[in-house]
Formats: structure tokens, sequence, C-alpha cells
């Protein structure tokens, strides 16, 4: 499969969207955009012109049925109070024949933000990506990165490279992708965790190591494949994006040093920050069942961050329908279709 995205055009958007100067968010790129609009999520482009900045929104629009068409622009960064009212403006002008627009922002939680989306009409919405994660600083030296991480993970570290467990950067072919998401399927099947279908993820795999910013690393031990992550770049980030491991093993510890290899790499390229893409709130450890993903990813720094909620700019009275049905739509949906509505 080939997914075409670096051309001029592309280029001169990925160089619009790192302008901004944040840790830009690979949903926001053109090879995201190229491969989301090949499934049922048109792809469009929006530039905001402000007094304080030149904000690029990518946009993927979908009809919800009976309500309407939604347009959602997911993991947007560069957002400040004063760019708000123009973002609005130009939403309006471009998509209010539909139901909403919803906008999800790759910031940090912030309180006034949100009181200047509402000054502007907007409501707080359904999140459809993750709230909290963990970011991992990868300045400095190895040597700093490692002691920055919990005492517990650097023994895990060294006991799998004292195991013999070795880690290992390949090519993404079709072969190591068919073989990284018969690991996901395995991790699906032990946890009850909700994969996309391969037909699906193949599309931005190959889009994103199509633009040189996706990368396939696996763990083994001997003959054993024990772990795999497929890994985005964009400008100086990074994000785990996904992954799979077999159980067997388990004590070689094979997962915490694949992740810290890779941790290893993207220094060595020279990004700045590796983003572990999720992880349960704190309020709701106690009753979640992902305490242990929790426990595993911030065993790598001692932050999480809180991200901002997503917002919704309302279009018309059906909107009314849309905050309360939305989590039923989503589930029905997801129930007929063995699959996720966005």
């Amino acid at each position: 499969m080939a997914i075409k995205v670096n051309t001029k055009e592309s280029q001169e958007w990925d160089k619009l969207v790192l302008g901004l100067g944040n840790a830009s968010h690979y949903m926001q790129s053109s090879a995201w955009g190229e491969s989301k609009g090949h499934s049922q999520w048109p792809v469009s482009k929006i530039i905001v012109q402000s007094k304080s900045k030149t904000l690029p929104v990518q946009v993927f629009s979908r009809t919800v049925p009976g309500l309407g068409r939604l347009h959602y622009a997911p993991e947007v960064a560069g957002v400040n109070k004063g760019v708000i009212p123009d973002l609005t403006k130009s939403v309006r002008k471009h998509y209010s024949k539909g139901l909403a627009f919803k906008v999800e922002l790759y910031q940090p939680f912030s309180e006034d933000l949100i009181t200047a989306f509402e000054a502007n009409g907007w409501i707080r919405g359904n999140s459809v990506q993750y709230r909290n994660t963990v970011i991992v600083d990868l300045g400095g030296k190895e040597k700093d990165m490692f002691a920055r991480m919990k005492r517990r993970a650097r023994y895990e570290v060294g006991l799998a490279q004292r195991s013999g467990v070795k880690v290992e950067k390949v090519d993404v072919t079709q072969k190591n992708l068919n073989t990284l998401a018969s690991l996901m399927d395995l991790t699906a099947k032990r946890s009850g965790a909700f994969f996309r279908q391969p037909s699906y993820s193949n599309k931005y795999w190959h889009a994103f190591n199509g633009n040189n910013q996706g990368s396939i690393y696996f763990a083994r031990h001997g003959n054993d494949l024990l772990a795999g992550a497929f890994v985005i770049t964009f400008g100086k980030c990074a994000w785990y994006k996904d992954g799979g491991s077999d159980r067997k093993k388990s004590n070689l510890m094979a997962p915490r040093l694949l992740q810290w290899d890779i941790m290893c790499d993207l220094q060595t390229q020279g990004l700045k920050q590796y983003d572990l893409s999720g992880i349960p709130a704190l309020e709701d450890l106690e009753t979640s069942s992902l305490k242990g993903l929790y426990t595993f990813k911030t065993g790598f720094s001692n932050d999480t961050v809180r991200l901002m909620p997503a917002m919704e700019l309302p279009f018309g009275k059906r909107y009314a329908i849309w905050p309360k049905a939305e989590h039923q739509f989503l589930r029905l949906y997801s129930g007929l279709k063995k699959d996720f509505w966005y």
C-alpha cells in the first residue's frame, strides 16, 4: 500500500503546523490527514488569522445519522485566548451547516482557556482522545534520562538487559506490520482492550513511514518475539502509537526495555519529548482496568500531564440531543460494526 503525502503542499502544511512553536501533534500532520481521509472522514483545512498568531487547523467531517454533519479537529496546538474569537468566526464561516464543531487541544488543562472558549459560545463536549498522559523528557544525556526514571523501572531495564533481551528497529514492511498486528491481537485478547482493524491501521502506518515519520521496534529473547511498538515522530516530538506483547517470558521485562531503547533512539535523533499516549486519570485509578498500564508508563517519569477537554461549538437546535446521545450512539456503533466511529 502506498499513500503519498510527501508533496510540496503537504510539506508546506506541516511546516505551518510545526511553526506554532508548541508540541504540535501528529493528528494535525499531512500524513494523518491523508490516511484518515481514506476512511469515512474527509479532510479539510482552514488557516485562522488573528492578531496574536496564524493558526492552521486540520478538520475531519462525518454525518451523524439523523442529526447532521459533525466536524472534528483533533489535537490542535498553539491556541491562546487571543485566537479563540477568530477561530470561532472561521469555524462558523466554513462549517456552520452541520451539527457541531468539536475541537480537542493538545495542551495542558487551563480553566482560563476553557472560560475563553465558553465566552465565544463553545461548551465542554465529550473527549475522543486521551485526557491524561505521560510525556517523557528526552533532554540531556542518556544517563540523565535514565536517572529521571523511577527506581523500579531502572531495575527492570537492567534485568531485561542481563537476561539477554534485545531490541531492534526494523524496516516498516508489510511483513513486520503484520507481525506487529499479531502482537496487538494477543494483547487485545488477553486484556480485553479494543484495537482498530489492521485495514485501518495500515493506512496511517504506511502514510507515516512514507513521510519518514514512522518506525517499528521489536524486542526479542533468542528466537522468541516478546513485544513490539509503532512510533510516530512529528517535528521534535514522538508518540507511542501502537504496541503489543506476548506474555511468555513476562519475567524478562521485555516491554520495559523496548520502551527504554526507543527513548534512547529518539534521543539520538535529537527529539525532545516522547508521549506514551494515554493513562487513566489518577482519581479513577483504583476502579480502572488500566491500573497496570498507569504503573508501567509512570515508571518512566514522575510527571503526568492533564490535557484540555473537548470543546464544541453547537450549530442549530438538533445539537441539544447530541451531548446526551453521543455515548449511546458510539456504543451502538461499536457493537454493530466492531469498530470505532471516530
